[in-house]
């Protein structure tokens, strides 16, 4: 089945893992509680900066030990929908602050997609090249367009070097 990325909320859910399946029954357990009239808001998390396998490998390796991207027919590597880790934070504060009802689900990401090369590099981390396993896809992003209404994100919020600034700011508090 062809997926069309960005990904809005209202796309169907077809689960690709186990992980995936997961999340879903997770969000279909809640469905009672808003049947009952409870306002429930569901958060589908990109990739946190820091809290992905990227830089967690990057935080594992020595600073001179290269990790491995995949890398497509354009030179660039995989794209995905990232989050600064004090960005998120300030986004979880504000939609807490909402006077009006939030959406039922909501795709929390910067309104840019980050490739994972533009990434490492923002960390001043090696990396080498490696052509992916399989029918890999490049793109995977969430529209985040919803919560770009709800929330100003700055320019610089999509930066990968940003992302990296604030996971270094956080890890050294």
């Amino acid at each position: 089945m062809s997926m069309t990325w960005p990904m809005p909320e209202t796309a169907p859910c077809n689960p690709a893992n186990a992980y995936g399946a997961a999340k879903l029954e997770m969000e279909q357990a809640c469905g009672p509680w808003r049947d009952d009239g409870i306002d429930l808001c569901l958060l589908r998390i990109g990739n946190v900066a820091g809290a992905d396998a990227l830089l967690l490998n990057v935080a594992k390796s020595a600073a001179d030990q290269a990790i491995e991207i995949d890398v497509f027919d354009d030179g660039r590597g995989p794209v995905r929908s990232y989050i600064g880790v004090q960005t998120l934070a300030s986004v979880l504060e504000s939609l807490c602050q909402q006077p009006a009802f939030l959406p039922d689900i909501l795709n929390i990401g910067t309104p840019e997609p980050v490739s994972m090369d533009a990434l490492a590099d923002a960390a001043h981390h090696p990396w080498n090249k490696r052509t992916p396993a399989g029918p890999t896809p490049q793109t995977i992003t969430l529209d985040c367009s919803l919560l770009s209404s709800l929330y100003d994100f700055t320019p610089l919020d999509s930066r990968p070097g940003d992302m990296v600034r604030q996971w270094k700011e956080t890890l050294s508090s």
